[in-house]
């Protein structure tokens, strides 16, 4: 079975991690990804941590998702529309107080995902992490597929089609690849 993340919150040892594209400031038009982390009763542990800069807007294609791997580390995945998927790790330690999420290293190291949108992660029984998106293949149509890593992140095996749209499917259903 697999672990899936669609939305951008996930529980870990008690303690709950959400991500989100937000405003760097008040009076900023520069968008952030941040993460958050909330103690059981729903109180903010530290400060939102700003992961990154982006130029995404507010919409599904591009929200930023999130996975624990078995590393005990946290996994996010963002694209936006027809782009290069962006994927951070944290690096620092796991401990009493949780995951500690002010420290991250970004890969720009997916080559599979060049043209993707709608990044979603999902992590099987045996720890392995897969990213399912959907892979552009022109304006309007696209592949869904997948990359998987084995290593939790540390690189990413080559890209596996899961349905397509031709061209001639307006709005239809995808085919399955077999």
């Amino acid at each position: 079975a697999l672990q899936t993340s669609h939305t951008s919150c996930v529980e870990y040892e008690g303690y709950f991690y959400s991500t989100y594209i937000g405003r760097i400031s008040l009076s900023a038009t520069t968008l952030g990804i941040f993460i958050v982390k909330y103690d059981k009763d729903g109180d903010i542990v530290g400060t939102p941590y700003q992961v990154a800069i982006t130029t995404s807007i507010y919409d599904s294609h591009n929200m930023p998702t999130l996975i624990i791997g078995n590393d005990e580390k946290i996994h996010l995945i963002k694209s936006g529309h027809d782009s290069q998927a962006s994927y951070y790790r944290t690096t620092g330690s796991h401990g009493a107080s949780g995951i500690d999420i002010a420290s991250w290293t970004v890969f720009h190291n997916i080559s599979a995902m060049q043209r993707s949108t709608y990044p979603r992660l999902c992590k099987d029984s045996n720890g392995n992490i897969f990213i399912f998106f959907r892979h552009l293949q022109s304006s309007s149509r696209g592949h869904w597929c997948y990359v998987k890593s084995d290593d939790n992140g540390a690189t990413w095996g080559s890209l596996k089609y899961v349905a397509y749209f031709s061209d001639n499917t307006e709005g239809g259903t995808p085919s399955m690849y077999s």
